[in-house]
């Protein structure tokens, strides 16, 4: 099968005539031809809330799994496991990690012996 036969198969499943496809722009062609991988064809599907699944996995026994599951019970349409985990995993990256510790004064001394390379 050749490029061109492709196309022109696109275009009549498509439904366009020659004088339509010459009126459009090269981007609402594409999104004609290709209405699968073209993004604004793409229904929206709801986001998870990332701060509540962060939230959940400290709980004992809590898996991404079951995060995921419970999920997609609320949202059928929703995102599939891998694509889940690894949007966490960004969302988790760009939150960044940060531990709080609130020093007295005079309470503790932190002292570092270690040698100077090692620091």
């Amino acid at each position: 099968m050749s490029t061109v036969g492709s196309m022109v198969r696109r275009a009549a499943a498509a439904r366009l005539t020659w004088a339509e496809i010459e009126a459009l722009t090269d981007d609402q062609l594409e999104a004609r031809l290709y209405p699968a991988a073209h993004p604004a064809a793409a229904p929206a599907r709801p986001m998870p809330d990332w701060a509540a699944v962060h939230a959940e996995r400290r709980r004992p026994g809590v898996t991404m799994e079951l995060l995921h599951l419970e999920y997609l019970q609320r949202e059928p349409g929703g995102y599939r496991y891998s694509w889940f985990c690894h949007e966490y995993m960004l969302w988790a990256k760009r939150r960044g990690a940060t531990m709080r510790q609130v020093h007295r004064a005079g309470e503790k001394v932190f002292v570092d012996y270690g040698p100077p390379w090692k620091r």
